[in-house]
């Protein structure tokens, strides 16, 4: 009897091994099968996504192993990734979301306007039929032709896999195409640019225009919040409205009228408490010219209303690869004209 309970407990116990490697070999075959299952999965399409959660594994410090060689490096050890994209500061888009605005697919943009402007009406006998016509309106076609602008960056293959650089590019493009339409707006010579505000050929007919709109300081090499305030009325009084009007400068000149003698107390004390002179907003810009010499213009009180910019597409952004380089080309393509519309709602102060 004895000997057939220890034959029973021996066959129980050699049931329960049994059993328990049984359950050990089903759940390495399950875990066998769901890596399968896993390396069987079609790899991912979406780059973008890819890029992001590589570059947040690494900024949360978890573990990234090298295939090769199964090692890991992570926030303890000697590699840390912070993805992060820094963008400088830069001047623009001030003088370009006030401008009247014209967006198309074709390759020549055509804008209607009354130039130079219509006389004065004056009052005359009813039924008189020697009445002249105005010699001095015309109603014409201003053609802007929209030119090729162009931006290109390098960026290292491992920037963008390691950092959100792609989702970036829209901006960091926008402050680059940016800067070039306030400097376009502003210094644009009219040759496969646009017309700027500050360029001499403009300013040459709208002296030839109205011999009034071009304003002479009392100095070759300073001006005064006098002169300033001379100017922005001049462009008030003209406009119809005050919403898109402007008195552009750079800042090193409305530096120098602060630190001149003789200041107009409540002209300044305006300009520090709303920025505005004589009502006008004062848009400082670094591509306004600050030179002080004889003969330069250094300030300008327009209606930018009057200063029209046309756009054939939005902003293109495609990658390029080169041949025997890691570096990936990303260049972006825009299409833009613009071009001052009327004399009359120009007004420059000139040095003496």
């Amino acid at each position: 009897m004895d000997i057939e309970n220890a034959m029973n407990d021996i066959n129980a116990k050699i049931d329960k091994k049994v059993e328990d490697k049984t359950a050990d070999l089903e759940k390495k075959v399950f875990d066998l099968g769901r890596a399968v299952d896993e390396i069987s999965k079609p790899a991912p399409t979406n780059k973008s996504n890819v890029y992001f959660n590589f570059a947040k594994s690494l900024v949360d410090k978890q573990e990234i192993r090298n295939a090769a060689t199964g090692l890991g490096q992570n926030g303890t050890g000697n590699i840390e990734v912070v993805s992060e994209i820094v963008r400088g500061m830069v001047d623009k888009n001030k003088l370009s979301k006030l401008t009247r605005q014209f967006y198309g697919d074709a390759i020549s943009t055509n804008i209607p306007v009354l130039l130079p402007g219509m006389a004065v009406p004056s009052g005359t006998v009813e039924s008189d039929s020697g009445k002249s016509m105005d010699s001095t309106a015309a109603l014409s076609a201003i053609s802007l032709t929209p030119y090729e602008f162009f931006a290109g960056l390098e960026v290292s293959r491992l920037a963008l896999y390691t950092t959100g650089l792609e989702a970036s590019l829209v901006n960091i493009f926008d402050d680059a195409f940016g800067q070039a339409w306030e400097n376009q707006i502003l210094k644009g010579t009219g040759s496969y640019q646009f017309t700027g505000i500050f360029n001499s050929t403009w300013i040459t007919s709208v002296a030839s225009y109205s011999a009034t709109n071009v304003q002479t300081a009392a100095s070759a090499t300073a001006i005064t919040w006098k002169e300033l305030s001379k100017l922005a009325r001049s462009i008030k009084a003209k406009a119809n409205g005050s919403e898109k009007l402007a008195l552009i400068c750079h800042p090193d000149v409305i530096s120098s009228v602060i630190t001149a003698t003789g200041a107009a107390p409540a002209i300044e004390a305006e300009y520090w408490a709303r920025g505005t002179i004589a009502g006008v907003p004062v848009i400082e810009s670094t591509f306004a010219p600050n030179t002080m010499t004889t003969g330069l213009y250094v300030a300008a009180a327009v209606d930018l209303n009057k200063y029209a910019t046309a756009w054939v597409r939005d902003i293109v952004i495609e990658p390029v690869k080169m041949k025997g380089t890691s570096n990936v080309y990303e260049q972006a393509f825009i299409y833009a004209n613009g071009a001052p519309l009327d004399k009359s709602s120009y007004f420059y102060l000139k040095l003496a």
